[in-house]
């Protein structure tokens, strides 16, 4: 995008060339089951879409299996160099089915030592001692670690949204994600407003947006303002409400950088 134009992390994180809070907002295409050859066919297309990395919601799958899990990556990774960002997703927080918890956590270690496997992301509401247990094994193996909110009822106040990422940030996370549901624009404002103090005292990548179809301007206003990556999907597959498509988000960027 053209200088100063948009807010970019001052510590941004290099991942298989791809620069996350850099000059350009990354967009990332949710990759759903419900089988592995769905995903696997799925993230074909997308990259085909040419996004610049994808998200393997594991939690979309009607069976989880680790060894199908590694097959998978590395058949994606034999498609190109694309980032991938493994997910585990607990229902109370967006996932997409009931799991239990101790077998969720332990894919999401397991997860941790698939070679091709960049990036994991955590929820911050995970308990303590289980995520320290996933971030340790990340970091451990070279993983990225997103530690990540999502309020699926209402948007918390600024201050509560400011506290949350304090908390992701101490926790020891590469990367911040914080995203909320509004119920009016003024909830969408909060966000935005949140999400601009945030990217002044944050010095890694920032993921952040506002949810549904109130919110969805939020997704490319916020790119603008400090948010470093985008979700975007195929078309009929939203991992998240008020997802832009692949191809409604690239028309946009084009729009603000004609350029490239």
């Amino acid at each position: 995008m053209p200088d100063g134009i948009r807010l970019k992390a001052p510590e941004p994180i290099k991942v298989r060339g791809v620069i996350l809070g850099g000059d350009r907002p990354a967009v990332c295409a949710p990759i759903l089951g419900p089988t592995m050859d769905r995903m696997k066919a799925s993230a074909e297309e997308a990259l085909g879409e040419g996004v610049d990395m994808l998200e393997l919601r594991i939690d979309s799958l009607s069976a989880v299996d680790e060894s199908e899990i590694r097959d998978l990556v590395h058949g994606i990774r034999d498609m190109g160099e694309a980032p991938i960002i493994i997910t585990n997703r607990p229902k109370y927080e967006g996932g997409f089915k009931e799991q239990d918890e101790e077998d969720r956590i332990r894919m999401l270690v397991e997860a941790t030592s698939i070679d091709g496997i960049d990036l994991i992301d955590v929820e911050l509401s995970t308990k303590p001692k289980a995520r320290d247990l996933i971030i340790d094994s990340a970091k451990k193996h070279g993983v990225y670690v997103i530690i990540s909110y999502h309020n699926f009822k209402f948007t918390p106040d600024k201050e509560e949204l400011l506290k949350i990422v304090d908390e992701e940030e101490r926790s020891g996370a590469d990367v911040i994600k914080f995203v909320t549901m509004p119920n009016t624009h003024k909830d969408v404002l909060t966000q935005l407003q949140a999400l601009l103090e945030s990217r002044g005292k944050v010095k890694r990548p920032i993921i952040s947006a506002s949810m549904g179809s109130l919110g969805a301007y939020s997704r490319i206003v916020g790119l603008l303002l400090g948010s470093d990556l985008v979700y975007a999907s195929l078309p009929g597959q939203p991992s998240a409400p008020g997802q832009l498509t692949i191809r409604e988000v690239r028309t946009v960027l084009n729009i603000l950088n004609p350029e490239e």
